[in-house]
Formats: C-alpha cells, sequence, structure tokens
C-alpha cells in the first residue's frame, strides 16, 4: 500500500466525535485518514481486527474522530495554513495511535474550489506523500455507502449538502452488482455565502443579494438535476448529510444529543419539512437568534455536550453560511418533494461516512491482493 496521507476537503467538517474506544486488538492494525475539506482539515483512525482468511474485507472498529482545523479552508488564502494543520494533525494521531507512516493517507474532497486545489496539490505535505483528489460521484457513492443499511438500498436517495458543493446517490440497480446513480450541484454551503458576499455592495444586506441569485444559480441548477434524475422526486426516503443539515439538528433539536435514559445515542434523527421550513425563516431573517438554541429539553446529563455542540456550529458555520446553507437545503426540498416524502433523516454517522469508506475501500482491495 503506497505510502499515502488521506488529506479531505470536504463539506464536511464539522464536529469532533469523542473516540469510541483507544483499546487495541491482540494482531490488529491501525489506519488513519486525515481529509482535507471545504471546512477544514480533519482525520479519523480506524482498527483492522482479525478476519478469515476467506473474508471478503478485514474487519474494522473506529478509534477516533477528530475535529476539524482550519475550518477556513476552502478559501486560497487559507489553503496555505493546510500544510501545518495536517501536520499537527499526523503528530497527534503518531502519538496516541502509533499509526505507522505508511498507513496514513492523504485526500483532498471534490468540494475544493479550483483555486485552492491548486495551491494545496503543489505542497509536499510528508516525505513521499501525495494527495489522492477525488470527485462528487465517488464521494457520494461512498456516503451512500457508508450510511444506507443493506435492507434499503433500492429505497433510499442520498443528499449532502456539504460546504463545497452538493451531491448524492441512489441505487439503479442492486444486481448483480450495485449500480449507482449520482447527481452534484456545484455550491455548497461556504462557495455559495463566499459567491454572494462578492456581490454585495455599499453594505448591502445578505439576504437581498442571497434571494436573486439563489434565483440565478441554486435554482436552476437544483430543478436540472431533478429534472435529470429521477429518483430524487420518486424514492420515497431522503437520507441528509452534511453540515448544513448537522446544524439544522443541532440547533433545533439539541434533546436528541447524548445518550437517552437507557443509554443509547441517536444515530439517526428523524426530520420534517416543518422543521426545514424552520430553520430556513430563522437562518434569513435572523441568524444570530438561530444559535442560541433552547436546551430546555435536553437531560441534564446531556446538557454540557449539547452546549458543546450548539457553540461548535457557531464556530464552523458564520451567520451568512448558516443562511446560504439554508437556501439550498429549502431549494432541494421544495423541488425533491419532501412533503411527499415517507421519511426525512439525518444520519450522525455521515459527517465522516465518506473518509471511513475510503480506507475501507483502500483495505479491502488490498486484502483481495
Amino acid at each position: 500500500m503506497k505510502n499515502l496521507l488521506l488529506l479531505t476537503f470536504s463539506a464536511m467538517w464539522f464536529c469532533c466525535v469523542p473516540a469510541i474506544s483507544r483499546a487495541r486488538e491482540p494482531g490488529a492494525d491501525v489506519y488513519a485518514v486525515v481529509e482535507i475539506g471545504a471546512s477544514g482539515v480533519k482525520g479519523m483512525v480506524i482498527q483492522t481486527l482479525k478476519t478469515s482468511a476467506e473474508a471478503e474485507a478485514p474487519s474494522v472498529k473506529m478509534l477516533q474522530q477528530y475535529e476539524p482545523l482550519d475550518k477556513n479552508a476552502f478559501t486560497a488564502e487559507a489553503a496555505s495554513r493546510v500544510e501545518s494543520a495536517v501536520a499537527q494533525l499526523h503528530k497527534q494521531m503518531q502519538d496516541e495511535f502509533k499509526v505507522p507512516d505508511n498507513h496514513f493517507y492523504l485526500v483532498g474532497s471534490s468540494g475544493i474550489p479550483p483555486e485552492v486545489k491548486s495551491v494545496v496539490a503543489g505542497k509536499t505535505f510528508m516525505e513521499g506523500a501525495a494527495i489522492e483528489f477525488i470527485d462528487a460521484t465517488k464521494e457520494a457513492t461512498l456516503v451512500f455507502r457508508g450510511i444506507v443499511p443493506n435492507r434499503r438500498l433500492s429505497q433510499v436517495v442520498m443528499l449532502d449538502i456539504g460546504s463545497g458543493n452538493s451531491k448524492g446517490a441512489y441505487v439503479e440497480k442492486a444486481k448483480p452488482n450495485l449500480t449507482f446513480t449520482t447527481f452534484a450541484v456545484p455550491w455548497g454551503t461556504k462557495t455559495y455565502a463566499q459567491e454572494v458576499n462578492k456581490k454585495r455592495k455599499d453594505g448591502s444586506q445578505f439576504m437581498i443579494v442571497a434571494d436573486p441569485l439563489r434565483t440565478e444559480l441554486i435554482l436552476p441548477a437544483v430543478q436540472s438535476a431533478v429534472r435529470d434524475f429521477p429518483g430524487l422526486q420518486n424514492l420515497r426516503r431522503v437520507y441528509l448529510a452534511g453540515g448544513i443539515v448537522w446544524s439544522l439538528v443541532t440547533l433545533l433539536h439539541p434533546d436528541t444529543i447524548g445518550p437517552d435514559k437507557d443509554s443509547r445515542e441517536a444515530t439517526w434523527v428523524r426530520l420534517t419539512v416543518e422543521d426545514i421550513t424552520n430553520f430556513y425563516n430563522k437562518a434569513t431573517t435572523d441568524p444570530a437568534a438561530l444559535l442560541q438554541a433552547d436546551l430546555s429539553r435536553v437531560r441534564k446529563e446531556n446538557r454540557q455536550k449539547a452546549e458543546d455542540e450548539v457553540a461548535r456550529v457557531g464556530k464552523v458555520f458564520n451567520q451568512d453560511q448558516l443562511a446560504a446553507g439554508a437556501q439550498i437545503l429549502k431549494t432541494f426540498a421544495d423541488e425533491m418533494h419532501f412533503d411527499k416524502k415517507d421519511a426525512i433523516l439525518f444520519s450522525r454517522s455521515a459527517l465522516y461516512a465518506w473518509p471511513q469508506g475510503y480506507i475501507l475501500e483502500k483495505l479491502s482491495a488490498a486484502h483481495q491482493k
């Protein structure tokens, strides 16, 4: 396996998830992926477990997921700081898990703007290390495989609204092999907010510029995707991923953060069209108030965790970006007819689904040689 360091630029990016387990199984190995995305540099460490020689793929468990560093990596200016963020995360992974250098992967996501990609692509992060960039098609299928259970494969359209772009996937054919249909819109929460701010003049309000620009840029792109890919409307379950949806869930449903009275944590959060409309209205009229989430229904045991998560939203997205992301989400909801869906669900595991899928794919390929 090549000596890569996975740096992923993704529109994801977002919150730190505590270590699931630092225990090392006898004979197991560890691998790390560092992701450079439109919302910064984040990473994960996974552990491979012993499997039989006949197994089709290695068995793994998550050891640690790391909070993003340098959350403004979507600008060319910030891209120059990516090198130090990668070095910091690399050292932390080595210190905590003794990850061998040839078990690091570096990946750039599909959401990286061209001007940022050109800056980062020319950098040397480690001796012999190279960045592997993936496109929206690959990223969408990895997220889909990472969050959709087998029993739902033919029922779900997955939509990932990232910081750099928006993309998704659904299964066109399940047998004999999975065949995916993928779609992408070249606008994400941060890149669209950046575009709006380029056009603001004389101190004009964000939404005064954003409203007509949504009609000019976002709406035609989403309508084109819906027209070309029937599954966006016809499939009755939509699974949502991406930072803006994480923000919605965190700010409107902080009571879903942390374990319940039976010590079970919610992997999935069910949403409604009303949730999306409510989030859109607040984000586009009073985003400062939106960031002051109502924690009255949060269990006492989860209060600190909920407060930290709410505060993290404000560190990942500014008010303009919340409004921009809400516009994109609302446009998809309207054009895909979320009001006719049987279920709208947010997957917490989607935050790190595609980097994990990437490393699993690498391990599986090596396992089959």
